[in-house]
């Protein structure tokens, strides 16, 4: 999409170009920049009219629903306070927010406390009036007008482009290297919980934004099945698979040509990750209420499931481990599992994922993706042998995870695991190198991965700003790991102590946890709202990922606040059975009758006293 592209490489939020210190609330947008502080705008020297920056393009589609690509748009003063807010998130607002922080800290101004040694650095290291945000801001928007990128800057109009031209996105992105990922200073500052959740970075995208897609997948799979699966994977895959479930012989013929080296380390991880999952299934227990009263807890599992294996932009097989081993471990019976065709092996799903199938025993396989998987897997397609099931897990992008949640009532599913997240608690023991190398980890996955630093150490904060430009272009997914961090889901967010750290992070509720701090296990008790955490500075997301024994199918988007990650219990419903022998039930009978008698329901309470009248009233 344009504005996910101009996010990145073009991001000037309104506060950057007329003055007002990315501060919504100090008058209009339209006010005159002079009577803001330092009010310079474009050409540094005169104020002009507000403008609307080419960022907004997406801001407001997202406030407004409509697409604004090819059309003049309105004067800043004529757009609503909602949206102003959304354009003072961007990495340059935040950076000139940051400066001018430093600036009132170090000469003890409006209350704040007296600026350290960090403070005055940053004022060092961006004195200058090159360097300056405001200007750099400036000159980012001159290189855009000139290269074509904006349409125009007459009367206070500006016409988008979709696209610019090859190179500006390289050179806008290269501004300054510090602004590669946001910061978020939150010292000094009493927070609420609410005032927390407000401040989480997350994603512009949701679930909402793609349920009429999704709806229309799924309808037109349990309308036309196959025929529309085939149509879908042309559409959305760019190949059409010459048969959809997926034939034993190529199953076993990917096992057999399965890299030596990729085989062993398969067995490694499904044999850890088994022992991991066996620790998950609850023992049954049986419980003596009262003399002739049990009540039996067991754990049933389902019958059948569907267990979704993603693969657009990589190659999953550690996915297929988590989610066959976590229903295996619960002892379901029927397993079917779901992967995207791929043009590279003729509409056939990748070997590598048919290998970890086969390792694993599972034979059911369709080449088959995204919602309209998901929607098969629910109501079966008869013409290809699915039967529907009755439980759906297993990571994927925004439209699986949108599917899953639009079929959820007809079957059950682990979570809505979407785009994936890690944030980092750390202080000033932390290594620069492992919090960059953990960061780079997980926005290697997708371009909406989200990748949080909170820390209690201003030098932490600026160290690992100025490595992630270098780190990142070193990295074989450059342009979507650059794109990752600067996006809106990702930020570097200092804090005043690890108290508020654990806070924030709780409000954020990550997929993945990672402390970096003198002392982690001091934190494990403040900290309850994450899919899975992981402790110390040898213990990174990517052993998770593979080889910890731990699952890696988890809940994003803050759904750790309510949902767990993916595991044996995923398949299991709790069941109790219940008995009474008849003194049990006389012990308790008038009690039973009164309160149903109290709730008008007489009819319970005859169906406790007919135990105990009739033909067979003296039978034990």
């Amino acid at each position: 999409m344009v504005g996910q592209r101009l996010v990145g490489g073009s991001e000037c939020a309104l506060g950057d170009l007329h003055g007002n210190h990315g501060v919504v609330g100090n008058g209009r947008a339209g006010d005159d920049p002079s009577n803001h502080p330092r009010g310079h705008v474009a050409n540094d020297r005169q104020p002009v009219r507000p403008w609307l920056p080419v960022v907004a393009v997406e801001s407001l589609r997202v406030v407004t629903g409509q697409d604004l690509r090819h059309t003049e748009l309105p004067l800043a003063e004529d757009v609503n306070r909602d949206v102003l807010r959304l354009l003072n998130r961007g990495p340059t607002a935040r950076r000139a927010r940051h400066v001018e922080g430093c600036e009132r800290r170090v000469r003890g101004e409006g209350g704040e406390r007296r600026g350290g040694e960090s403070d005055r650095a940053t004022l060092r290291g961006h004195g200058s009036d090159d360097r300056h945000p405001r200007r750099v801001a400036s000159k980012r928007l001159r290189e855009r007008v000139e290269a074509g990128c904006i349409g125009s800057l007459g009367s206070g109009h500006v016409v988008s482009q979709p696209y610019c031209r090859p190179g500006i996105p390289e050179v806008a992105a290269q501004y300054d290297g510090g602004a590669m990922i946001q910061t978020i200073d939150l010292r000094g500052r009493r927070l609420t919980d609410a005032e927390l959740l407000t401040l989480v970075p997350r994603s512009a995208s949701s679930v909402a934004s793609a349920v009429d897609a999704v709806e229309a997948i799924i309808a037109d799979v349990r309308q036309r099945g196959a025929d529309a699966l085939l149509e879908q994977a042309e559409r959305f895959d760019r190949v059409r698979p010459t048969s959809i479930r997926v034939s034993a012989d190529d199953i076993a013929r990917a096992e057999r040509d399965l890299d030596p080296a990729v085989r062993s380390a398969l067995l490694t991880a499904i044999e850890r990750v088994r022992r991991g999952t066996a620790a998950q299934v609850p023992p049954e227990v049986r419980t003596e209420i009262a003399p002739g009263a049990t009540i039996v807890q067991r754990w049933r599992p389902v019958d059948r499931v569907g267990l979704y294996v993603p693969g657009g932009k990589a190659v999953y097989p550690s996915s297929v481990v988590m989610n066959v081993l976590a229903a295996q471990g619960a002892g379901v019976a029927s397993i079917a599992l779901a992967s995207p065709p791929q043009e590279a092996f003729g509409g056939s799903v990748h070997p590598t994922i048919l290998a970890a199938a086969s390792l694993l025993g599972i034979d059911e396989v369709y080449a088959m993706g995204g919602a309209g998987a998901i929607g098969a897997l629910a109501y079966g397609v008869p013409g290809v042998g699915l039967e529907p099931v009755q439980v759906i897990t297993g990571p994927g992008n925004l439209f699986v995870a949108t599917a899953k949640r639009a079929v959820t009532g007809v079957v059950g599913i682990d979570s809505e695991a979407g785009p994936t997240e890690i944030l980092i608690i750390a202080d000033e023991t932390a290594r620069v190198d492992l919090v960059v190398a953990d960061l780079l980890s997980q926005a290697e996955h997708d371009e909406l991965a989200s990748a949080v630093l909170v820390t209690t150490s201003s030098s932490l904060a600026d160290a690992v700003a100025a490595a992630l430009p270098a780190a990142a272009d070193a990295t074989a997914h450059a342009a979507r790991v650059t794109t990752a961090l600067q996006g809106q889901q990702s930020a570097i967010v200092i804090v005043d102590d690890l108290a508020v750290a654990c806070r924030f992070s709780d409000a954020y509720a990550p997929e993945h946890l990672e402390l970096h701090v003198a002392d982690p296990h001091a934190l494990l008790p403040a900290l309850s709202h994450a899919g899975a955490i992981f402790v110390g500075a040898h213990t990174p997301v990517s052993l998770g990922d593979y080889a910890a024994g731990s699952n890696h199918v988890l809940p994003t988007g803050g759904q750790a606040r309510f949902s767990a990650g993916l595991g044996a219990y995923t398949f299991l419903r709790a069941q109790q059975v219940v008995e009474y022998d008849r003194a049990a039930l006389s012990a308790i009978a008038d009690d039973v009758v009164a309160l149903a008698h109290a709730e008008e329901l007489p009819a319970h309470g005859a169906a406790i006293t007919a135990r105990f009248s009739g033909p067979d009233a003296t039978l034990d």
